[in-house]
């Protein structure tokens, strides 16, 4: 399964929220017998990466998108949800 983005608030950063959403989706996931998860985050994006890292997700690959003439880059992170 693919989740594009998970956006909060400024005003939500920092309280967990992220985590138990998250933590949600793949609850969900495993239910439906997926055996991973799959994101896109925006390259740049340093806080939202280091979140799937500490998440247990690694990046897999790249994709590339346009915003108007600009190509901006995502990094596509993945996660087993088979557990041990």
């Amino acid at each position: 399964m693919l989740l594009n983005r998970l956006y909060l608030e400024e005003r939500a950063r920092g309280t967990g929220l992220a985590a138990r959403l998250l933590d949600a989706i793949e609850t969900r996931c495993r239910g439906l017998g997926l055996p991973k998860l799959r994101l896109s985050v925006f390259d740049r994006n340093a806080r939202a990466i280091a979140f799937y890292r500490h998440s247990g997700f690694d990046v897999v690959g790249t994709a590339s998108f346009r915003v108007g003439a600009d190509v901006q880059s995502d990094l596509i992170m993945e996660k087993s949800l088979v557990l041990s």
